[in-house]
């Protein structure tokens, strides 16, 4: 029956998106395939009335019938046109909800099948089976909720994969056989059900981390008296560092992955429908907050995190990669040009009572914001065509590195006022020393005291290059969107500006391993410097 087959789509409208008549009573028979289908089976019986009979020959032919199918649903729903959402492939069936969310009918799944499919005698009954599969995601605990919003009554049997539970329903003489869950339902259903796996899983979470912390408790308590070696040193700031960084990331991932807005409102902007769901299950996001959590450990150790997915295809995983390397350059240059310059100037003019010229241009420079620094910096380029081309293009080759030493450079100076200032300040207190006037008063080189000088004052600028690498790397950021760098702090503003949380997590998670990288050098080379520190 090729013309009733042409009306498979208007009946799916018809009976899903709309309620059934009064007196119709379907029979749903449902089955739980995964995490992200359900199966559906709708029977429906529908009287074969005499009026349909155009040639009053006591049967229905197939004409006769579609157009009793026809008839019977469609004055019921006259808006249905209207108020139904079809994407591509999908059905938007907003009145099955799933945890609270609207699911998908796979329009490509959906068959309609009617007996007797041979001429009918008048009122008898005519069998609709309508089957389809729904595509959904869970939320990420381990109680989920099955409810159906349609003004219908009528039988469930509803089949659970091994490893699922019944809770609660609002169905009526409810049978449980055989992972069977089978009742009698008025104006719609409610169905509570528990995945058993993330339900025994959770408890063994939360025991885990408990155990977790008080190892970390108890080993702290033990280690109070070792003495500072530098194994010892570099061990220590190892697992510091790495508990900062522990901290620190699983706060990226809460704010990203668990706090603010709903799941399909987060992913709603990225993709089609489609994406979406894949979307879902590419990352566990319908997993529990752990599920999620490990995968999340495990793509930032093994660099799956870098396959993160770019609907809008504006970084690719060379660009990724070829982006880190350039921001680790421009913020390893920065740093050493504003610290490498601060320390010997501030240990210079640390002996002088006259104006501090240095000082007064370092901060004029760093009470400028840096895009206004960058923007006034390309300005002045523009005085040579040729030259500001340069800093503006990027390239291919070894150039692209020649052309990032300009930005470096305006970073290195934006941000050198703090470790001068802080230099120059124990310059002066070191010169004021008494090592120093013994050193002067047995004949000692100014070079030679000036050297321990500096030595001297790296205590504290290492001290507080920690902090400071947060503004520096902050200020990289608005320098290499403003010179065309794709970099990581480019990656940064791109995902923001779109909203897209996998490329501000890349971002984050690089700014992250290198403050965390620059902390532990930083110890290090304290352990050096300060005799102190080895004691």
């Amino acid at each position: 029956m090729r013309k009733i087959r042409a009306l498979t789509f208007i009946l799916i409208f018809l009976l899903i998106t709309f309620p059934v008549a009064s007196g119709a009573y379907p029979n749903i028979s449902a089955s739980l395939k995964n995490r992200y289908h359900i199966e559906f089976s709708i029977f429906l019986n529908i009287t074969a009335s005499g009026k349909y009979d155009v040639n009053e020959d006591g049967t229905l032919d197939e004409n006769e019938t579609q157009t009793l199918i026809f008839v019977t649903l469609y004055p019921l729903f006259p808006e249905f046109f209207e108020s139904s959402e079809a994407y591509g492939n999908y059905l938007y069936f907003q009145s099955f909800l799933v945890d609270h969310k609207p699911s998908w009918i796979l329009l490509n799944t959906t068959s309609l099948n009617v007996e007797p499919k041979q001429s009918i005698s008048v009122n008898s009954t005519l069998l609709a089976t309508l089957s389809f599969m729904v595509e959904f995601y869970f939320n990420g605990t381990w109680h989920h909720t099955l409810e159906l919003k349609k003004n219908w009554s009528g039988s469930l049997s509803f089949h659970l994969p091994d490893g699922w539970s019944y809770i609660s329903s609002s169905l009526k003489d409810v049978k449980l056989e055989n992972n069977m869950v089978e009742g009698v339902f008025e104006k719609g259903f409610i169905l509570k059900l528990r995945e058993d796996k993330y339900y025994w899983m959770s408890w063994e979470v939360y025991s885990l981390l408990g155990i977790i912390f008080g190892a970390f408790v108890y080993i702290s308590y033990k280690r109070r008296h070792v003495k500072r070696r530098i194994v010892n040193l570099v061990a220590g700031s190892l697992v510091r560092n790495l508990i900062a960084l522990f901290i620190t990331l699983t706060i990226i991932f809460y704010f990203l992955w668990v706090l603010g807005p709903s799941l399909e409102a987060r992913v709603a902007g990225l993709a089609p429908i489609s994406s979406r769901l894949f979307l879902v299950k590419l990352y566990n996001l319908d997993k529990p907050w752990y599920v999620q959590f490990y995968h999340w450990w495990e793509s930032v150790f093994t660099g799956k995190l870098l396959t993160s997915l770019n609907w809008d295809q504006k970084f690719s995983l060379g660009d990724l990669k070829e982006g880190m390397i350039k921001s680790a350059y421009i913020f390893s240059i920065s740093t050493f040009l504003s610290y490498f310059v601060s320390t010997y100037l501030g240990t210079f003019s640390g002996k002088k009572r006259d104006l501090d010229l240095p000082a007064i241009i370092f901060l004029v420079l760093y009470s400028i914001p840096t895009f206004i620094a960058a923007l006034l910096f390309l300005r002045l380029s523009q005085l040579n065509n040729s030259f500001y081309i340069f800093l503006v293009t990027p390239f291919q080759n070894g150039l692209e590195y020649l052309r990032l030493i300009f930005p470096a450079f305006i970073l290195s100076f934006l941000t050198i006022a703090k470790p001068y200032l802080l230099t120059k300040n124990v310059a002066i207190r070191e010169y004021r020393a008494p090592y120093v006037f013994t050193f002067k008063a047995v004949g000692a080189e100014k070079k030679k005291i000036r050297k321990l000088v500096r030595r001297t004052s790296l205590i504290p600028i290492i001290t507080d290059s920690v902090l400071n690498f947060g503004w520096i790397l902050t200020a990289q950021l608005f320098v290499e969107v403003i010179f065309k760098i794709k970099g990581m702090g480019y990656v940064l503003f791109v995902g923001t500006t779109k909203g897209n949380p996998f490329e501000v997590q890349l971002a984050l998670v690089y700014l992250a391993f290198v403050m965390i990288m620059g902390s532990i050098l930083a110890d290090t080379l304290l352990f050096a410097l300060d005799p102190r520190v080895r004691k």
